[in-house]
């Protein structure tokens, strides 16, 4: 719901020290208005094995990169999203992450080099599908004309009741485990 308001900002770190940097940098120079997303729930335990203490924010970040594929990840589905490249190596399957960060504006000449080259994009978010982050990157697959395969994970419109998170993600689906589960659905020709 927020996308709808003209010239606002969204940013969704994947780590806290993310999250300290943006907020170091709007104190310096707040440029417009600004949402900040983050989530209620501790700090992943590997943030520091993944990511510089120093981040540069202003494009999404590529964990790793891929001929194959990526995973496309929001805030705080980044734990998922390593979790789920470790299940698809382990069935010989080369998928790169990206931390995209920023929601809005999306970065898109980045994603559109990136998606160009790869033939399957997975977004992962913590939101209702519709009209979410994995919405925005099929309207930017379909806008653009590119030929990759989106496999979108969410929540289906519904809703969730309060609880802890691991036990939730695999309730509504969006655990590395379900996702891969969909992927084997849905992309039966890469097993």
């Amino acid at each position: 719901y927020l996308k709808a308001i003209p010239n606002l900002k969204m940013f969704y770190p994947g780590t806290s020290h993310e999250l300290n940097k943006i907020i170091e940098l709007r104190a310096i120079s707040p440029d417009g208005p600004m949402v900040i997303l983050y989530p209620y729930e501790g700090i992943r335990e590997d943030e520091d094995m993944y990511h510089p203490k120093e981040p540069v924010l202003e494009h999404a970040e590529i964990i790793n990169e891929s001929e194959m594929g990526y995973i496309l990840s929001v805030g705080n589905t980044l734990g998922a999203a390593l979790e789920l490249k470790k299940l698809l190596s382990n069935e010989n399957i080369d998928f790169g992450i990206v931390n995209i960060r920023w929601i809005n504006p999306l970065p898109k000449d980045q994603l559109l080099l990136l998606l160009k080259a790869v033939r399957y994009v997975i977004t992962t978010e913590e939101n209702i599908l519709e009209g979410g982050f994995g919405s925005s990157i099929a309207e930017l697959i379909v806008d653009n004309e590119l030929t990759c395969k989106l496999l979108r994970s969410g929540i289906t419109s519904s809703f969730v009741v309060p609880g802890n998170k691991q036990e939730l993600c695999k309730e509504t689906k969006i655990d590395a485990d379900s996702i891969l589960r969909n992927i084997k659905k849905r992309w039966v020709e890469l097993f």
